[in-house]
């Protein structure tokens, strides 16, 4: 049965992550959007996103971009891949883990004041962004990870990738500013649309998911739920430890249930308003 493309999903990974392994779980052979997701929600084009999150490396230096040039490249590669497949006004939903959820901020801001129109439609046609264990106030495991590229600083050449690591620590500057930033867009986005019922622009719906269990061998969670959470939006619980809340077997797991619920929400909302824009055009029309 053919189905009409009416939306984009794009998963973003986290620090240390992959395009695909970030959401395999163990033993599995096909990342579980394409497995579960793509029948569940087949009206929505699933895209997974891959950059270098690596923090240090044994054999080679780790890559030296920050989270503002992660950002740039998602907008970047997605208006590319949106122009090739003809689908710029496709609604976009977002889905982020740790890391990944301050670039796809951050690459929203970008959009704000755009260098070309295209990006400007990527800001345009965000629906949604669907956080998994971001750490919006900073998160335990930064000391962690410090220290760890601390040490392979001093025992081997390679060079590791402390700028990423310095903005996920509690306090820090630049991990404020994208998120008060990015708060304040969203919310004078929602103001904007309401005043101006004809405008383009929708509110960017937000929904964070938080870990339930600790990593073993840090004997706690890596983002705690005051900083996954955001401030006067929903939230829900993923029953996993943070590498492990993005990896699904099944449709019966909660966690699964619970983001794969999130979506469909998200986009059976979105379709409901665009029936009715549509309705209004034609009757405009006739």
């Amino acid at each position: 049965m053919f189905v009409d493309i009416l939306h984009s999903i794009v998963f973003v990974h986290g620090l240390t992550g992959h395009r695909e392994k970030t959401w395999t779980a163990c033993g599995e052979r096909e990342l579980w959007p394409k497995s579960l997701l793509s029948a569940d929600i087949p009206e929505a084009r699933i895209i997974t996103y891959g950059y270098d999150a690596d923090v240090a490396r044994w054999t080679q230096p780790a890559g030296q971009n920050t989270v503002r040039e992660h950002a740039r490249n998602l907008v970047n590669d997605l208006t590319a891949l949106r122009r090739s497949s003809k689908s710029t006004g496709r609604p976009i939903i977002l889905v982020a883990h740790s890391l990944g959820g301050l670039v796809c901020q951050d690459a929203l801001l970008i959009c704000v004041n755009p260098n070309e129109e295209a990006q400007r439609d990527v800001l345009l046609s965000t629906r949604g962004i669907a956080f998994l264990g971001t750490p919006h106030a900073g998160g335990n495991f930064a000391d962690f990870a410090m220290a760890v590229a601390n040490i392979i600083g001093v025992t081997i050449v390679k060079k590791p990738n402390k700028r990423l690591l310095r903005v996920l620590q509690k306090k820090s500057e630049a991990l404020a500013n994208i998120r008060d930033d990015f708060h304040t867009m969203v919310r004078s986005r929602g103001q904007e649309q309401q005043n101006n019922i004809q405008d383009r622009s929708k509110p960017i719906k937000l929904h964070a998911f938080t870990e339930e269990k600790p990593v073993t061998f840090l004997g706690r969670r890596v983002v705690d739920p005051d900083s996954a959470r955001i401030p006067g939006y929903n939230s829900d619980t993923i029953p996993a430890n943070h590498t492990e809340m993005t990896k699904f077997r099944e449709r019966s797991d909660a966690g699964y249930k619970r983001v794969q619920a999130r979506l469909r929400i998200w986009v059976d909302d979105d379709e409901g308003i665009m029936s009715v824009e549509h309705s209004l055009n034609v009757s405009v029309k006739l």
